[in-house]
Formats: C-alpha cells, structure tokens, sequence
C-alpha cells in the first residue's frame, strides 16, 4: 500500500508499508493500534532526517535488528536526493520473530515494483553478483541471469573510462561500510547510461563482510540536463567573453575616434587635419584596406589624399568621378556583401581585378555639400595569394560596429574638413587683395615683423622693394577704372610667378608693390628689381576693347635690414623715400635708399 506525505525537504516521498501477510491482504488492518495516519504525522513533523528515522523506528520496530536498520537507513539517506525511490519500512514487531530476515528474504514483488535497481554481491575478491531485480531487463534490456552466471558481467559493461573508479569505490566500501558513486552502464543496446550506485556492506556480529547490498537509480537524464547546462554555460561563457572582448576593441575605437576628434578641432589648416586623420583612420580598420577620397576645386574628381592597405597599389589609381559611386549619387552610406549579393561601385570594378568580398563606401557630407568618400574593402581568408587584411575574422556583429565607427568618423572628419575650409577661405580674405590674388597690406605688416625678428635671430640680412606704376592715374582717367584694374591683375601675376617661393609679395594699396626678400643682399634686391622693370616695361601690354593700354612701366625703391634700419617699420619707410627719389627722377627706374 502506497502512503504519500509531505517530507522534510518539502517533497514528495513515497512510503511503502509491507507486512507478511500482504498476500492475504489483511496487513492493512489493525497492523498498528490507532492507524498509520499518526505515525505519518509524527514523521512529517520533524526537522531533520536523522530524528525521523530514530522516530520511525522507535514507533514501527519493537525488536530491532541493527543488520537491517541499516540497510533501511541507507534506503532513507538515498531516498533524500531521489525522491521517487521507494523506501522499505518492515514492522519487525508484527513479523515471525524466529524467522530470519535477511535481504534476500523479502518477497519478490517488494523487489520489483521499486523504479531501482536492487542487488545483492558477494563481499569477496570478485564480487559476484547474486540477485539483481528484474528492473535491469526493463532499464537495461538483460535478464538477471546474465549477471548471476557471470562474476565479470557487471564490470564488463561498466564504461572503460569508470571501471577503475567503481573498483576503487568498492575497495573504499570496505573500510567505510556505505560508498555511492555516478558512472555509465552499457545498455544492452550498446549505448551507455549513467546510474548513481548506492552500496552498503553488511557485515556478521563479529564484524566480518558478509554481502553487499546496492540500488541502482538510472540518473540519465539528469545527467544530460547536467550537461546540457555545462554546454549552455561553457558557450555563455564564451560568448560572454566574445562580446567582452568585442566591447574592449568597440571601446579602444570610441577612445581613438574620441582623441582624433580633439585633435582636428585643434588643427589649424586642411594640411593638419589630414595628418591627424592619417594617424588614426587605419588603427581603427585593421581587417580592411581603405582609403579618404577628396573632391577636386572643380568638384569633378575625387582624389585619393589617404589609404592604407592593398587598396591602391600603382601611382594614378583610385581618381574617379562622382558619378562612379553609388553612395555619392545616392547620398547616403553603400555596402555590398560578396559579389553576388549587389552591384559593385564603378570606380572598384575599374580599379581592381579582383573584386572584394565586402565593399563599404560612406559619403563625406556637410552642409549638404559632399566632400568626399570614405571607402573600405576586405577580402575573406578563403582566397588565394591575397595578401590583403581578411574581414572574415570579424563576426556580424563587429562588422556592424566597424560599420557605425566608418559613419561616425566620416561626419567627424565631413564636419571638421568642412569647418577649416571655411576658416582657411576667411583667412584669406582678410590676408589677401581680392582684386590681384596677393596678399594685403595687413599681412605684410604681420610678415614684415615677423620676418624681421627670424633675421636677427638668424643674424641675415632682409630686403624690401617698393614699386609704383607710373602715371597710373591717367591709365584710370583714360581708359576707365576697368583698365585700371586689368592692370592691376596682370603686374599681380606677374610679381607672383617671377619671385622666390619664400618671398612676400603684397599690394600695399591703390597702384602700390611691396615684395619682402628674406636672406638677400642689397645687390640681389636691386638686381631683382630691375630684373622686374624691364620685364613690364617689355611686356605689359593689356587690350581693353580692342585698344591697347600701355606700356607699363614701374618705378621701384628698394632698401635693406639692417642696413636701413632696426626694425620693419623703418626699412619700409626707407624703401618708399627710395620710391619717391625714382619718381623725382624721371621714373621706369629702380633707386637704393640713402645710408
């Protein structure tokens, strides 16, 4: 009769009461005065498993047989991590006290109807089998005389990796008289299936091995449970450190967009900024060849200023118009994911032989104005005899950062290229004459300090040449402000290509040149300045409605630090008396300044 009660460790336990005379189905009644229901209660009631035996067996077992206390309390012990177990309660004091019960006394049918697998072994060297319940053929598909008939048979299909631990547990049994272990035991199918083996040894009064007795418990699924977790914690687990160390690298690219950031707000000029940009935009896209791709003055090529990688391998490559990239004539970013998936950009398929395996191309845009392109390519290591970086080294979701860090840069780097070229065009109109192209008065008198100090630091000498058009007024009153400023123009272009690259030249103002020559003696001012009268008065001619203005002639003065003076203020002024003398003098000539 099954009896189910709440346990101790808040479960279900099932108790199974036998008594001899079960098979005349009397041991229900009066088998114990006043009923199983208060025994069951007391049990229920207490804290601990220990007290709930010695309670149990001081209600139920009037003569007590310590041989099968035991094994009974073993029983309970097992029956705590496995509830479903059976446990077998015998009432000693209702039974044929002149019988002797040992394990193999008890009724085949107590045997069998437990889920275990109870046996029985002999406690000698080879440890025979010598009962197994018939549960082995239904968990195992053997029949018990299988293992009765031969002392290796259990051993023999105990998985080869557990043999030597089992035997070690048996050897343990004997100094410990309890021993419980986990192994995997051959189905008769040839698979392998974990059991939790329970063994207790009983020994004789006078304390010698007299049988070993086991359950059993097929914990098969329990243990593939256990392992699939294993398996769920170990791929966790490294997923977690995957995505660890995805986030290390996302977080040093935020860190290196962050410094690059900073540092072209600080640059001064285009130039600073593509140095800086240079310095960083290839740390951040180690797996791809790329490059940062400029549009012309004209706004009708695209020029490659940086790249890195594999992408441009022959000088001249890589110059291409907007018309050839997807993204530029879309406005917005361009992936293509292998070739067979999009269409390839027209400047990669006419640049490349090889198309890539992944193409990125990312529009540099500021105030609705493109700028340029960013692109990226990679290659998978599956290709042959490419040297180039392998993008199939990332996963999905580092391809998705590298592609929001490749957006995040381009309107960093659009913003800041965007921001200079519009301080660089302030700057020039505040430093350069807009109607001759050279620099004003403003920037002379900054670059005339300047250079002066480098002289004396240098202790070189520094050279001014002042000149003047002549008659300038009549050219204006003549043929009109428009010639005038023709005039005005060519002399510009001409001072500009017919002097030394760290040469200063200047419009002063109205008609007047100033050209600051650092590191030249007076003769090579003087010589230069001749050099320029007769190169306009020979060929400065200008047709305005087909009438010819001219010729052009100059009048020049020229005067040099520190000969002239101490400062640029006073070499100046030398050079414009020097001026005014060539004037007095007739003019179309160069004068030196007085000492």
């Amino acid at each position: 009769m099954d009896f189910i009660f709440p346990s101790f460790a808040k479960k279900q336990l099932r108790i199974l009461v036998i008594h001899p005379s079960f098979e005349q189905s009397s041991f229900a009644r009066d088998l114990i005065p006043g009923g199983y229901e208060p025994i069951f209660e007391q049990v229920a009631n207490l804290e601990t498993l220990d007290l709930a035996l010695q309670k149990r067996w001081d209600i139920i077992i009037a003569d007590n047989s310590p041989a099968l206390a035991k094994w009974a309390k073993s029983l309970f012990s097992y029956a705590e991590n496995f509830p479903e177990t059976a446990i077998f309660i015998l009432p000693l004091d209702q039974m044929n006290k002149q019988k002797t019960w040992s394990f193999l006394n008890l009724p085949s049918f107590l045997l069998n109807i437990s889920p275990a697998i109870i046996y029985s072994a002999r406690a000698t060297r080879d440890h025979g089998i010598t009962y197994i319940s018939e549960a082995i053929f239904h968990q195992f598909g053997y029949q018990p005389h299988e293992f009765l008939t031969n002392p290796q048979f259990f051993l023999d299909h105990i998985h080869p990796d557990d043999r030597s631990q089992v035997q070690e547990g048996l050897q343990n049994l004997l100094a410990q008289n309890f021993y419980s272990q986990e192994y995997r035991l051959q189905h008769k199918d040839g698979n392998y299936i974990w059991v939790y083996d329970t063994k207790r040894l009983i020994r004789s009064e006078k304390g010698e091995p007299l049988e070993i007795v086991g359950c059993l418990v097929n914990i098969n699924e329990k243990k593939l449970k256990e392992e699939e977790i294993k398996s769920l914690n170990v791929t966790l687990e490294q997923e977690i450190a995957k995505r660890t160390r995805q986030l290390a690298n996302f977080n040093k690219d935020i860190t290196l967009l962050y410094e690059m950031g900073n540092m072209l707000q600080a640059s001064y000029s285009y130039g600073d900024a593509l140095e800086v940009i240079s310095k960083f935009i290839s740390r951040m896209f180690p797996n791809f060849s790329g490059g940062l791709f400029l549009l012309n003055e004209s706004k009708t090529l695209l020029e490659p200023i940086i790249f890195w990688g594999e992408l441009l391998k022959k000088e001249g490559e890589g110059v291409f118009t907007p018309a050839q990239c997807w993204a530029l004539r879309r406005h917005q970013v361009y992936r293509v994911m292998g070739p067979e998936a999009s269409i390839y950009c027209e400047h990669i398929k006419a640049s490349q032989t090889t198309l890539p395996d992944y193409s990125l191309c990312v529009p540099l845009i500021a105030q609705r104005q493109i700028l340029g392109l960013i692109h990226l390519q990679g290659f998978s290591s599956a290709r042959e005899g490419l040297s180039t970086p392998t993008v199939d080294k990332l996963s999905p979701q580092e391809l998705l950062d590298k592609e929001q860090l490749a957006i995040t840069m381009a309107e960093q780097i659009a913003l800041a290229l965007s921001n200079l070229k519009m301080k660089e065009f302030l700057i020039q109109q505040s430093i350069r004459d807009p109607l001759t192209g050279l620099f004003n008065r403003r920037y002379l008198e900054e670059s005339l300090g300047r250079e002066i100090t480098r002289a004396k630091r240098r202790n070189t000498s520094l050279g001014v040449i002042m000149m003047d058009i002549d008659f300038f007024k009549n050219i204006n009153d003549t043929y009109g402000h428009e010639a005038g400023d023709a005039v005005l123009k060519v002399l510009g272009n001409l001072l500009q290509f017919r002097v030394r690259g760290e040469d200063i030249v200047c419009r002063y103002g109205g008609d007047e040149f100033t050209i600051i020559m650092p590191g030249a003696s007076l003769e090579t001012i003087r010589q230069r300045a001749e050099q320029l009268r007769q190169i306009a008065e020979g060929h400065l001619m200008i047709k305005i409605d087909n009438q010819s203005v001219g010729p052009v002639t100059l009048s020049c003065g020229v005067a040099v630090f520190p000969d002239h003076g101490d400062s640029g203020d006073a070499v100046l002024q030398m050079a414009d008396s020097a001026l005014l003398a060539a004037k007095q003098k007739g003019r179309n000539r160069v004068e030196i300044a007085k000492l």
